[in-house]
């Protein structure tokens, strides 16, 4: 599919295959698939975060705002926010039995507004020495995209080598199974709820370092093209299946599709009803229709 579509891509418009496109292509792909990691997380865990990319968000205004003062101590303060952040989704969509898809909904509401509120309805300018060392190049490869690779590859080989990737997985095959055979089922939900948080804060300082600005809603339109990436990768929304390489392969699809769209000149108002709609399909053919009964 990913081949096919930088064919069908560079068939409308040759000029997607220009170096300036591919730049474009290498800078734009980490901060979709940062927040796609973190999606990937607790869709493995049969649940959802509609609050991640408004925590991203969020995570780039106080970066922003803390850096010129802290530096990599503001960076690693706001990563550890992020990662409280998921942790008390978790623990709330746990301890309270809500669904998840509420109880980030909630979220999504709380983040957006405390990231205006802190903001004032501003966008901050980041300091652009500090700012520009994820995006200096290597051998003409963005650091950013090298980051997301080597950050891919860790969690690719903690999640197939650890007790913890093996508990997300059972605990998303099935999750009163998981806690018979003796997994603390609560524990690991939480702990996928903390991880988005991390790679929303991950994104956030990916967003800043791109732009060199930080605005209150920068991230917020990314929400629906990062839940296409994790499905079109082939990870199941009933949760079980799936993984990083997947999610790596469906990041890049939403990055090309994201700069042929800007190439061929489509509006950036009309994109979001393209992602929505892809959403939208991914979902109805790839949901495993045997482990749901009723659709609700």
């Amino acid at each position: 599919m990913l081949v096919l579509l930088v064919g069908g891509v560079s068939l409308l418009e040759p000029n997607f295959l220009n170096a300036a496109s591919l730049r474009t292509l290498a800078e734009q792909f980490p901060l979709i698939f940062m927040l796609a990691l973190g999606q990937m997380t607790v869709i493995l865990l049969g649940r959802i975060d509609l609050s991640n990319a408004a925590v991203a968000s969020f995570a780039a205004i106080v970066m922003a705002k803390w850096i010129p003062d802290f530096g990599v101590v503001g960076v690693l303060a706001v990563l550890a926010i992020t990662t409280l952040i998921g942790v008390a989704h978790g623990w709330l969509h746990v301890r309270a039995q809500t669904a998840s898809f509420m109880i980030t909904l909630g979220g999504l509401g709380v983040w957006s507004g405390l990231a205006l509120f802190v903001s004032e309805g501003r966008s901050f300018g980041v300091d652009p020495g500090f700012a520009s060392r994820l995006f200096d190049r290597t051998f003409g490869i963005p650091n950013a995209a090298i980051f997301a690779i080597a950050i891919a590859a860790f969690y690719a080989y903690a999640l197939d080598n650890t007790k913890f990737g093996r508990r997300l997985y059972a605990v998303g095959n099935g999750q009163r199974a998981a806690s018979m055979s003796g997994v603390h089922a609560e524990r690991v939900v939480i702990a996928g709820f903390a991880l988005s948080g991390f790679f929303s804060g991950l994104a956030g300082l990916v967003l800043i370092s791109w732009l060199e600005i930080a605005s209150p809603t920068t991230a917020n339109a990314l929400l629906l093209p990062a839940i296409a990436a994790v499905i079109l990768g082939g990870t199941a929304i009933t949760g079980g299946v799936g993984g990083v390489g997947r999610t790596l392969v469906g990041a890049l699809m939403i990055a090309v599709l994201r700069v042929g769209l800007d190439v061929a000149g489509i509006e950036t108002s009309i994109q979001p009803i393209i992602f929505g709609i892809l959403a939208v399909i991914s979902v109805a053919t790839t949901i495993d229709r045997a482990r749901l009964p009723v659709i609700k």
